[in-house]
């Protein structure tokens, strides 16, 4: 610890002494105006020259990215049935050229070879095989192409969807008709509906015994006007229509319109129905 002579605040004063005489108050005093004038000068003019500054515009918030979903894996595409027959012109012109062969559009629904056969080459091999084979062996003189492909490939019988439709039926509102056809033998296969807003619809699915003799069948309907569900002579109407393919060959569909007016039942229909 320092320790204080006796002389050392003797030396103190004298050097505050010295001080005050070089720099007296009254000095200092009178200039302090003038050092706080200059300030405020320098002050002023570093303010006046500075820029302002120019607004930041606000930064948006960052939006999260939402998760992507996985993609889903892509389904396979069903491969294509394989064509069995390549031209179809080739196909047709050898037909026409096969001796005792009446032509490919004899019966009406055959209609031409080369629209038909570009159709068939869609369809299933099956369809093709069948259609190929009638080409070459049928003469189609007495059927359609269509019953042709029909019976090569259901020559033991097929299932198969009936439908026949009325339209315009007047005068007959909310009365029964009932409809019926060979499926085979003397075996009948029978349908019903009631008639509303002049309109009706049968279906039948049915195994037929052959499907190439069943198209150009016939479907009888006739009107239950006296509500007995009986067919009676004379006073039930009666009406028959021919059944026509739709075309699809592995699932087959006939199909036929009732749009004409019914007539007086006779004996040997309303039997039919009866029986």
């Amino acid at each position: 610890m320092e320790r204080f002579t006796g002389t050392q605040p003797t030396r103190m004063l004298r050097r505050h002494a010295i001080l005050a005489r070089r720099f007296p108050l009254s000095r200092v005093v009178s200039v302090l105006p003038l050092v706080l004038m200059l300030g405020c000068a320098l002050s002023t003019e570093i303010e006046g020259t500075a820029r302002p500054m120019e607004p930041v515009e606000p930064v948006e918030p960052v939006v999260p990215m939402e998760p992507t979903e996985p993609m889903e894996p892509m389904e396979p595409t069903e491969p294509m049935e394989p064509t069995l027959i390549e031209d179809c012109e080739a196909r047709c012109e050898d037909r026409s050229s096969i001796e005792g062969f009446c032509g490919f559009s004899t019966h009406p629904e055959s209609g031409d070879c080369v629209t038909r056969c570009e159709e068939i080459r869609r369809q299933s091999p099956a369809v093709q095989e069948a259609f190929l084979a009638c080409l070459e062996s049928d003469p189609l003189c007495f059927s359609s192409i269509g019953a042709c492909v029909l019976g090569q490939m259901y020559p033991d019988g097929m299932e198969a969807s009936i439908r026949v439709r009325g339209e315009g039926i007047s005068g007959h509102e909310e009365q029964l008709v009932q409809g019926a056809f060979r499926v085979g033998g003397t075996e009948y296969a029978v349908a019903r509906d009631l008639v509303r807003d002049g309109s009706f619809d049968l279906l039948f699915i049915e195994r037929l015994a052959n499907g190439g003799r069943f198209v150009g069948g016939m479907v009888h309907l006739y009107l239950d006007t006296n509500g007995n569900e009986r067919c009676d002579t004379g006073a039930d109407p009666v009406s028959a229509v021919t059944l026509t393919h739709e075309g699809d060959f592995d699932e087959p569909l006939f199909s036929a319109v009732v749009d004409r007016a019914f007539r007086p039942g006779d004996a040997i229909l309303c039997d039919l129905h009866n029986d």
